[in-house]
């Protein structure tokens, strides 16, 4: 790892997006914190998520195929400004006294239809500034680094809520964004060739995107997986705030520190797998990792001491890592430069359209029978899906990559 710090355009990437992931820290935590003070429910906790995930779900279908002709840095770095003016608004009003449900649900819009913008330039942009053999621990690094920034996030917006006011929460969330977009603009900027418009044009790039799907359709079943296991992360992720106010006991701290272990368990994971000298067979560490979170995920539901909780949301978050980071590698190592930033979009469009139903379906169901069934029916789900890996014959082509190297393109 100390090669890639010796870089400075790793290190710049690596800086703006440890600034983004803490402000996507502080804007999750006071979005969600400040919408069940308005409302109290748990449907609008869910509805929360739909509205950040639905518009992005439709920018990626639109943007993907020209991500690739477009300058990444310009991307990055724009999606970052618009960010930090969203979050302007929420906070002005906060300040103003004048915060309605419509000002946080509209930052969430805003917010949501650039995530899918920035998420897929960045992982581009590493598979650029980086050497394929170096991938693996450069992903590790990242997603690491990301994820610490995420341990002290939560903690600080509880304390803040408590100490400063939520106000001052919103105006340090919109300087952090603003500060990374001033970091990505440190990095070199892209020569690309104009981008081609109209129908046709669009129909030609998806479908250049799309053929790899079919040519490898192992790749289209693991962005299947990745689907199934957000409808199961969607689902959960908005009942938070609820589960730790009504079931733990706490309040805007503890949600905070119960918020950490998950980042926690992730960076862990990260580091754990950035240095082990190999990464194992694909899909039999993925099969552990999904019965794991499984029987972790049922078993929180029943759990009404917070220490307890704290450390299986960090064991589940442990787990999540061998699962994304083998995931992500996996398609930089084996699709071609020249479609990565497409089919890193429709892999993520393709992932990030269970996250919205299940936040839904999820803030529903946590209102008509309860958290604890809720939470249960999420770990039966992860269960069931890894039997599906475990069983379908797509899933052992992952054993096959390992076995032979790289594809041939």
């Amino acid at each position: 790892m100390k090669s890639l710090l010796k870089s400075s355009l790793f290190v710049f990437l690596l800086s703006g997006q440890a600034l983004s992931g803490l402000g996507g820290t502080f804007s999750t935590f006071i979005q969600s914190w400040l919408l069940y003070e308005l409302t109290g429910s748990k449907i609008a906790m869910g509805s929360l998520w739909l509205y950040f995930m639905l518009p992005g779900i439709i920018i990626q279908i639109f943007s993907g195929p020209y991500l690739d002709r477009w300058d990444l840095r310009k991307v990055m770095i724009a999606c970052q400004w618009i960010r930090a003016g969203a979050f302007l608004v929420p906070a002005t009003m906060l300040y103003m006294g004048e915060l309605h449900s419509i000002h946080l649900y509209m930052a969430a819009i805003v917010s949501g239809m650039m995530e899918p913008l920035f998420r897929p330039a960045s992982m581009s942009y590493v598979s650029r500034v980086v050497a394929k053999e170096q991938l693996v621990k450069a992903n590790s690094l990242l997603e690491g680094v990301t994820n610490f920034t995420m341990w002290f996030g939560p903690v600080v917006a509880g304390w803040a809520i408590m100490e400063v006011g939520a106000s001052s929460l919103l105006w340090v969330l919109v300087l952090l964004l603003f500060l990374s977009g001033l970091v990505l603009g440190r990095l070199p900027v892209e020569k690309k060739e104009e981008a081609s418009t109209g129908v046709a044009s669009w129909v030609k790039e998806v479908r250049e995107g799309t053929l790899f799907f079919c040519q490898y359709p192992a790749f289209l079943w693991m962005g299947l997986l990745m689907m199934w296991v957000n409808f199961c992360a969607g689902a959960f992720l908005p009942m938070i705030v609820p589960y730790v106010t009504e079931f733990l006991g706490g309040g805007p701290v503890e949600v905070g520190i119960y918020s950490v272990g998950f980042p926690l368990g992730f960076a862990l994971g990260a580091l754990i797998l950035g240095l082990q000298k190999g990464s194992g067979r694909l899909r039999d560490a993925m099969i552990v990792s999904l019965l794991l979170q499984a029987v972790l995920m049922a078993c929180l539901g029943w759990v009404r001491f917070f220490p307890l909780a704290f450390m299986i949301e960090v064991c589940v978050g442990l787990t999540a890592a061998q699962f994304v980071i083998r995931n992500t590698t996996l398609y930089q190592q084996y699709v071609p430069a020249h479609l990565r930033g497409r089919v890193f979009t429709l892999r993520m469009l393709l992932s990030r359209l269970g996250f919205p139903v299940g936040a839904v379906l999820g803030g529903v169901m946590g209102e008509l029978v309860g958290i604890p069934a809720l939470f249960t029916t999420i770990g039966t789900s992860l269960a069931f899906a890894g039997v599906i890996v475990w069983i379908s014959p797509m899933y052992r082509q992952l054993d096959k990559f390992e076995e032979v190297g790289l594809l041939e393109h």
